[in-house]
């Protein structure tokens, strides 16, 4: 575990985030150039009508991780004003997409945002909440994704990689809740550290209460950014090869989860989707150009949104506006 931290911080660096992002564009343009580059170059092309119905989906995923978040603020929820809420959701998207290991650098930018109207243990608790509701919906789609690439290719790596995914995500979720709900460790943070204690009251406090409805709720607003997702992988299938059908939308909702579980340490899965869907192209009956192209595509959709979410919040202004900036949300996830 120390092995780990200590490798995160190294990465986690201007200097380390670059050479990830180098390393991720490398395989990207060895995929180019062995693919043809003119032949990519005429599949974007032909899928420019799509792009923006592409954005909005990717714009509309990220609207339903913030009002799924929003359940676990309970009663704050309704004091946060809708342009915090936008902030928060857009420098999230952004942290999470330029860091590797970055949707958990993504929960601590929204908690930071969001912790300017509600108390610290509060939006530390809504994170993890959030975090395991995520890990379930990813499970979750992981199935019926794995179900429709078994239909199609049986037991391939493609298979085995997307059911790897769906075990870990629900896994990794169910231990979430698990330290949460049942280990005090607000509690044992307060024994072992006196500035902390009432921090840890407050924070076992938000998982002592059965609620199951507002998590249900939660899961229900998340599971539903998941069926965007899927919808986006459909029409990046019709955009790029002019084939359809919600089958072959879940082979390509599954490669994309497979190459985010294998790629997670890379800024934005930059070059592990593009190898992931270029070596199963065969799976969805594609060239490995067309397979090249949804990935190239999906990342495009991706940094245009990160663009806009680096540079959106700078603009709106609230009440905590002269306490919170970009510079400050950076700061805090940096310090993990």
């Amino acid at each position: 575990m120390r092995f780990f931290n200590r490798l995160l911080s190294k990465f986690n660096t201007p200097r380390g985030r670059f050479i990830l992002a180098l390393l991720g564009l490398s395989i990207v343009a060895i995929l180019i150039y062995h693919t043809g580059t003119e032949n990519l170059v005429n599949a974007l092309l032909r899928s420019t009508f799509f792009f923006p119905l592409i954005f909005v989906l990717e714009v509309l995923m990220l609207c339903c991780s913030v009002y799924a978040l929003s359940f676990f603020y309970r009663e704050d929820r309704k004091k946060i004003p809708l342009i915090t809420w936008s902030k928060a959701g857009l420098l999230g998207y952004f942290i999470g997409g330029i860091t590797p290991f970055g949707a958990a650098l993504s929960d601590i930018t929204k908690a930071s945002v969001l912790s300017k109207y509600s108390t610290r243990a509060q939006s530390v608790a809504a994170a993890v909440q959030y975090r395991a509701l995520s890990l379930f919906a990813n499970s979750f789609i992981s199935f019926f994704a794995g179900i429709a690439i078994y239909w199609i290719s049986g037991l391939s790596i493609a298979t085995y990689l997307i059911f790897a995914n769906m075990f870990l995500t629900f896994i990794g979720a169910s231990t979430i809740l698990l330290v949460a709900t049942r280990s005090q460790i607000g509690c044992w943070l307060g024994k072992k550290f006196q500035h902390l204690q009432k921090f840890g009251e407050e924070f076992d406090g938000h998982f002592s209460n059965n609620e199951k409805k507002l998590f249900l709720k939660a899961f229900s607003i998340e599971f539903l950014g998941r069926i965007f997702q899927v919808f986006q992988n459909w029409i990046l299938l019709l955009a790029v090869s002019g084939k359809t059908g919600f089958i072959a939308a879940f082979i390509s909702e599954g490669l994309h989860l497979g190459g985010v579980l294998v790629g997670e340490w890379l800024p934005a899965q930059l070059g592990a989707l593009e190898l992931n869907f270029t070596l199963s192209a065969n799976i969805l009956n594609l060239t490995p150009t067309d397979a090249l192209s949804i990935a190239v595509l999906l990342h495009i959709a991706q940094l245009s949104l990160m663009g806009i979410s680096a540079i959106v919040p700078c603009l709106l202004k609230d009440k905590c506006s002269n306490s919170l900036n970009l510079k400050t949300a950076v700061g805090d996830a940096n310090l993990t």
